[in-house]
């Protein structure tokens, strides 16, 4: 159904590394590179799959086409359902809600206590009603 409506064609493999992006301020461009380097050097034979959020900057985004193993996909499809195609993989993003769609041959993690808020996450915690997402407080926790 969701390959009908939305025309959905996957061209990547969907055992690669599937990062859901958020629209970040400049000041987090560079720690979300250092977490991609750090991906692809722990997992060399996997590809990135970016999937942009609506609302990132053109700048952002021309940060991550330089990499050859990171495909970039900019389009209207929900993350969701990028989420439920993957099969076998990691799933990681700072926060986003699109990670509640649930795949069970899939690991997932929240990477926002890597990006250093400041005291922002030292006085609440991003809700994680589920028990399938990890909240990271270290990259060397990521395992397939």
């Amino acid at each position: 159904f969701s390959n009908h409506l939305f025309h959905f064609k996957i061209d990547f493999e969907v055992d690669s590394i599937l990062y859901l992006g958020q629209a970040w301020k400049r000041i987090y461009w560079e720690r979300e590179k250092e977490i991609f380097d750090y991906l692809l050097a722990k997992f060399p034979d996997k590809k990135i799959i970016y999937k942009a959020h609506p609302n990132l900057e053109q700048g952002q985004l021309d940060l991550y086409n330089s990499y050859p193993n990171i495909r970039v996909i900019k389009d209207k499809i929900p993350a969701e359902l990028y989420v439920l195609i993957m099969k076998n993989t990691i799933i990681l993003s700072a926060a986003s809600t699109s990670m509640f769609a649930y795949n069970d041959s899939c690991k997932y993690y929240y990477t926002y206590k890597l990006y250093n808020f400041g005291n922002i996450f030292t006085q609440i915690d991003i809700g994680n009603p589920t028990s399938h997402i990890v909240n990271i407080d270290d990259l060397n926790e990521i395992v397939f």
